[in-house]
């Protein structure tokens, strides 16, 4: 669909700013209920290749002036007010706190900047968790890194350490995000290494690591409304993730858990949060507790997982503040499958399990490795939508002649 088209339509257009997995899993949510979207990016990125969306290319939002006015120039435009969503902290960081400013010209789907700012702060998070008895690992703040051993005492080896704000690593640090230490001396290591980038005023969490592997580690993607109540959710665990220790998800099995449900729900009522979120827990077999890792205040790379079951997140949400159009009772996923992200799995596979890359034995053994059984939803293939495939697979095809002849 033309952009004049969508600018002159009764319906209000889903905006979705950024362009890559998390993005094309949302415009692919709203196109096979027949409402297209308008991506937003300061790059052209896969979602832009679907046949559901339009892309417009805005300023960086960490130009967040000229990123708000650009907004605000978009929504003049549109005959109804847009249905403004976001996929990743650098767009939802200036939109948050500029969440007057456009609701003049957009329905702005989430919490005001203080919540928003609240989750993603997780020096803020886990003082929360403890506050309201939220199941928690074992938590130490490293402030400007500065280490209070005595503080440190209380946990034990390994040690998770993430900054408190995401954003604060996003683009600067070369060092993983997570990264776990195995001792005092690994630990003294990785803040020598972080102490080069002179931050000021930055916070890092030093964190118990709970025993377990990535299945282990479980995402509710939820939907609660203005109230903070759950309205619909979908409950999966990893497969795989790269980097493989503390890495994004490459692979994921959405299964239902009741335990992990009451949990999410007390946890979303209490810090009163609103719109589409991603929250992460870890299994602690030790006590038969999920304990919170963090929220993201946005949908989540396998946010599609969600839709192939049945549970439409974006559009729920999309009809619950456009329409006022909430099913009774809360809706969550009822059936199983699994969602891959095609070659980045294939790679965290292949790096697993120390095999050598091109090998048709391999990528057989690979595709083995899930269950048969289950339904499978795959991150960028579909056949009904498929240039993103063919735009990623000639962009891998491009990088790699780069590195071949440049």
């Amino acid at each position: 669909m033309k952009l004049e088209s969508l600018y002159k339509s009764e319906k209000p257009v889903p905006i979705i700013c950024d362009s890559f997995i998390n993005t094309l899993g949302l415009v692919r949510s709203f196109g096979e209920e027949g409402i297209n979207s308008i991506v937003i990016d300061f790059k052209k990125g896969i979602a832009t290749a679907s046949k559901y969306a339009s892309w417009i290319k805005s300023p960086h939002p960490k130009e967040e002036e000229s990123f708000i006015l650009f907004l605000i120039a978009l929504g003049k435009k549109l005959r109804t007010k847009g249905f403004i969503l976001v996929t990743n902290d650098i767009w939802l960081l200036p939109i948050a706190r500029n969440k007057k400013r456009l609701e003049k010209y957009f329905i702005v789907p989430m919490s005001n900047w203080d919540i928003v700012n609240n989750a993603l702060n997780k020096t803020f998070l886990y003082d929360f968790a403890k506050r309201y008895h939220i199941s928690h690992p074992k938590t130490c703040i490293i402030k400007n890194l500065d280490i209070d051993y005595d503080k440190l005492k209380g946990l034990r080896y390994p040690i998770i350490l993430k900054p408190s704000m995401t954003t604060d690593f996003t683009g600067v640090v070369e060092e993983p995000r997570n990264t776990i230490v195995k001792d005092e001396k690994d630990l003294k290591r990785w803040l020598e290494s972080i102490r080069k980038y002179q931050f000021k005023n930055i916070e890092i969490i030093a964190q118990e690591y709970i025993p377990g592997g990535i299945e282990t580690l479980y995402t509710i993607t939820s939907y609660t409304d203005m109230n903070g109540q759950l309205k619909a959710f979908s409950i999966g665990h990893k497969i795989r993730q790269y980097p493989l220790n503390a890495g994004t998800i490459t692979s994921g099995k959405v299964i239902y858990n009741e335990l992990l449900y009451n949990t999410a729900k007390d946890f979303f009522q209490k810090f009163k949060f609103h719109g589409i979120a991603n929250t992460e827990f870890k299994y602690d077999e030790r006590d038969n507790s999920f304990k919170l890792i963090e929220i993201n205040a946005r949908p989540g790379k396998w946010n599609y997982s969600a839709c192939a079951t049945g549970i439409n997140l974006p559009l729920i949400a999309y009809k619950d503040l456009i329409f006022n159009d909430t099913s009774d009772g809360i809706l969550f996923n009822k059936k199983e499958l699994i969602w891959i992200d095609g070659l980045n799995d294939y790679i965290a596979y292949i790096k697993i399990n120390h095999k050598y890359f091109w090998s048709i034995k391999n990528l057989i053994s690979w595709w083995k490795s899930f269950d048969d059984k289950s339904n499978k939803v795959y991150a960028i293939f579909n056949i009904h939508d498929m240039k993103p495939f063919f735009y990623s697979f000639g962009i891998k095809i491009q990088n790699r002649l780069k590195r071949i002849f440049l």
